[in-house]
């Protein structure tokens, strides 16, 4: 069984000189990793009109375990007389 655990993403920029962050939960850091692909063109307008090159995205994996079912379950082979 694999576990999974809690993983932020975290998006930060300055505005005005503050720093700013927001944090999105997600299942698994798989699920984190997948998401920042959707989240690409937020980045961008942000990076384009309020941050310039000051902003970041990131995974941080929690040491929660997450409820989601990551488990790997095998196939069943079918019966040699059926291959």
């Amino acid at each position: 069984m694999i576990l999974a655990y809690y993983t932020a993403l975290i998006l930060g920029y300055k505005i005005d000189g503050e720093h700013v962050s927001a944090r999105f939960w997600m299942h698994s850091y798989e699920q984190c990793l997948k998401s920042m692909d959707h989240i690409e063109s937020l980045y961008e307008y942000i990076s384009d009109n309020i941050a310039g090159s000051d902003i970041y995205l990131w995974c941080e994996k929690s040491e929660v375990i997450s409820s989601f079912d990551s488990t790997v379950k095998p196939m069943p082979r079918p019966p040699a007389s059926e291959r």
